[in-house]
């Protein structure tokens, strides 16, 4: 036989021995055989050892509290024990924190995909904010174009803007000659404020009128010449100023309206056939 072969042999032979007796603990705390195998096999079910690191059942890689390998010590170094003789490991968060497998590959993937993921709902969540907030924008420009167009007044059949100035012209013709008249002009005044407001020639000779009512417009006259509207002509003009957006119209409303012989030229309150009266608005 040969000896300068056997005898290194023999001596890894017992370093593999003294190895695995300082791991389970056998050599140095002094339990039983019966207590060494149940320590061994309580430390094999724990971990195991691969390419020198600690290992889970699953051969990941555990890692420490800096992220970094446990490794297993080196062959003759001896590991702390319990009062059970069982080896301490080192300190190991309990789920195996993030573990390394055995490939070296690392199970941070699944985090960094959640990391990922949460960034993509996190963008798109803010695009259909953005989205969103543009649509209520452009919303609220069309609602305001919409009341920009609408402010608008209809008087007498004719749009006037919002502080425009509106007016109106009363007409009369009649087939006879009159003395004397009195009239009132009503309006609204949520919609119009009068501004100015004059009688016309011939009427306006002997003719008295107020504007400065709350949304009325009195007047009358007296001509013991007569008033001669035999051809037509304009009897009284009034200015208005627009002041909110819809719809209006002034009425005029004879009070008195007598001809030379005194006979009234009215009739329940209406001008009689031969007498006309006519309004138009610019």
């Amino acid at each position: 036989m040969n000896l300068s072969k056997l005898i290194p042999a023999l001596a890894a032979s017992m370093a593999i021995v003294f190895a695995a007796g300082t791991l389970v603990g056998c050599t140095d705390s002094g339990v039983s055989p019966s207590d060494t195998d149940q320590t061994s096999q309580a430390v094999e079910d724990a971990t195991r050892i691969i390419n020198g690191l600690y290992t889970d059942k699953d051969g990941n890689i555990l890692l420490d509290d800096n992220n970094e390998p446990v490794t297993a010590p080196e062959v003759g170094e001896v590991m702390p024990t319990d009062a059970q003789g069982s080896i301490i490991l080192p300190d190991v968060p309990e789920n195996g924190g993030s573990s390394q497998s055995s490939d070296g590959s690392s199970s941070r993937t699944s985090s960094s995909n959640s990391e990922s993921s949460k960034s993509s709902s996190s963008k798109t969540e803010s695009s259909s904010k953005t989205e969103s907030s543009s649509k209520t924008g452009s919303s609220k420009t069309d609602d305001s174009d919409n009341k920009g167009s609408s402010k608008v007044l209809n008087v007498g059949g004719k749009s006037y803007n919002i502080g425009d100035t509106v007016v109106q012209t009363y007409s009369v013709e009649s087939e006879v000659e009159f003395i004397n008249y009195q009239a009132i002009v009503t309006y609204d005044g949520q919609y119009l404020k009068v501004k100015s407001a004059k009688l016309q020639k011939p009427a306006s000779a002997g003719g008295i009128l107020n504007y400065k009512l709350d949304q009325k417009i009195k007047f009358n006259g007296v001509n013991l010449s007569g008033y001669d509207y035999s051809e037509g002509g304009a009897f009284l003009v009034i200015e208005y100023e627009a002041l909110a957006a819809g719809s209006t119209s002034p009425e005029f409303t004879w009070e008195v309206l007598t001809d030379m012989s005194e006979t009234s030229l009215l009739s329940n309150g209406k001008p009689v056939s031969t007498f006309k009266l006519s309004e138009s608005f610019q």
